[in-house]
């Protein structure tokens, strides 16, 4: 039941309890029997509970004490959801749904004070009522923290954390981690890494993503899909294959905060760029190229101010250090295959200078491999027409020139092969009886008046 659904008080009444409370467990923070158990039908014995925050499914059957139905999921034929512990329900729906396991059926009553208190939500419940809920967990799951919201990352709260704090880019962090594949461990040890950072090549980006939403002290468990984990190289050195689902259980120690970027002033946003930039290139120089992009995209990311408003030597810098880590994405992502994002690198460098040889070279190559010979030709050319003795320029042209060649005399065959079947389709459709002849097409039948069509306008007029 939603606390969101209450309705306006009603006139004073009290619920008339006609039954005993049932015999159960009470399991009211405060033990004073304001949420009483009983289990109808117990989980299987290898079924789990959800944890904080997790998003349940249920379906419910609400009455009552005398026994009068006011609610029901299983008559609507519709799951009921919510999410754990958040406040989203009534206070016994919270504390009892947390005690269950899949597939458990219960029955949960909650005194007023757990329920709708005094006021109730008319018109089917009075104030002051006592409530009886037939409850079966039908699933649950945790939150979805992947960027294309696609649970490639799955986070599932044990314990919950101190405070409001979570780490930013450039925070300090110290975790233990418990990581596992197949249900086999391969990692369990205590970690200090600055966050966004990505420096170790043994801690996934789906870890370093979900400790990014954790407190202080907070205890977690993370499934990470290939495509954030390990992906198809897989991890040598911890035994981890390609393509490997890994599931983590994670604790946030501590975590050292640094300034944000709205804390900093410009001189330090340049300064935090700067040193970024040059983490990015030392992971270029690694082949580290999805760390080397985080790192140039996070230098972008500081250095998001009007450049145009800033004079003298800080704007001269800001507008180095964009032109440069544009550069550096438009290759990492040459490098990885993301031509379009390239492209688009390319296309901001341009547009603040028209005279960059390496942004025209590197979209033409962009999109020479996407095909794309004509735009790709245009920008080789753009390159010669300001360094005419560019060779990797020539060599590039050279190549347009050829694709190109070999895309106009492949459309030349499929044509002429079209115009020549096109012709033949004619011809049969064209080709009729010799003038004069009569010569009978179905049978022996004689031709009728009219079924004697000329082959020619000449015969016609003979």
């Amino acid at each position: 039941m939603s606390t969101t659904e209450q309705t306006p008080p009603a006139e004073e009444t009290v619920a008339m309890e006609t039954e005993p409370l049932p015999s159960g467990a009470d399991i009211s923070p405060e033990q004073d029997g304001g949420v009483v158990k009983q289990i109808v039908r117990a989980a299987p014995s290898d079924a789990e509970s959800p944890y904080h925050g997790d998003t349940v499914s249920v379906h419910y059957v609400g009455t009552l004490l005398n026994g009068e139905q006011f609610d029901s999921s299983r008559d609507r034929d519709q799951l009921f959801e919510f999410q754990l512990g958040e406040g989203n329900v009534i206070k016994g729906w919270d504390i009892g749904v947390a005690t269950m396991k899949k597939g458990e059926l219960a029955v949960l009553t909650c005194q007023p004070k757990y329920g709708y208190g005094e006021s109730g939500s008319p018109p089917k419940i009075p104030g002051n009522s006592v409530l009886k809920f037939e409850v079966e967990l039908i699933g649950f799951h945790g939150e979805d923290l992947s960027p294309d919201k696609d649970f490639s990352i799955e986070r599932r709260v044990m314990v919950k954390g101190d405070g409001f704090k979570t780490p930013a880019d450039g925070t300090k962090v110290k975790v233990q981690l418990k990581g596992a594949c197949n249900n086999t461990t391969f990692d369990d040890r205590v970690v200090e890494f600055t966050y966004g950072e990505l420096e170790d090549d043994t801690i996934p980006e789906g870890v370093e993503i979900a400790v990014s939403k954790m407190k202080k002290n907070e205890q977690s468990a993370v499934t990470v899909k290939p495509s954030y984990g390990f992906r198809e190289e897989g991890c040598a050195s911890l035994g981890v294959p390609a393509d490997a689902t890994l599931n983590y259980q994670l604790t946030l120690l501590d975590l050292e905060k640094v300034k944000e970027s709205w804390e900093m002033d410009l001189s330090e946003k340049v300064s935090e760029a700067n040193r970024i930039k040059l983490k990015g290139t030392d992971y270029f120089k690694e082949n580290k190229y999805r760390q080397s992009i985080a790192m140039y995209r996070r230098a972008n990311d500081l250095l998001d101010v009007d450049d145009e408003g800033v004079e003298g030597e800080e704007g001269a810098q800001i507008v180095k250090l964009k032109h440069a880590t544009h550069l550096n994405l438009a290759l990492c992502y040459l490098k990885t295959g993301s031509y379009l994002e390239c492209v688009q690198q390319c296309d901001e460098v341009l547009a603040k200078n028209t005279e960059e040889v390496k942004a025209y070279f590197r979209r033409g190559q962009a999109y020479l491999l996407q095909n794309e010979f004509t735009l790709a030709k245009t920008d080789f050319r753009q390159v010669l027409d300001l360094e005419p003795d560019n060779k990797s320029a020539k060599s590039q042209l050279n190549t347009c020139l050829v694709k190109l060649k070999q895309q106009h005399d492949k459309e030349k065959r499929i044509y002429a092969n079209m115009f020549t079947k096109f012709a033949e389709q004619d011809a049969k459709v064209e080709k009729k009886p010799s003038a004069g002849s009569n010569k009978v097409t179905n049978g022996d039948a004689e031709p009728t008046p009219g079924d004697e069509t000329p082959t020619d306008d000449a015969a016609m007029t003979a």
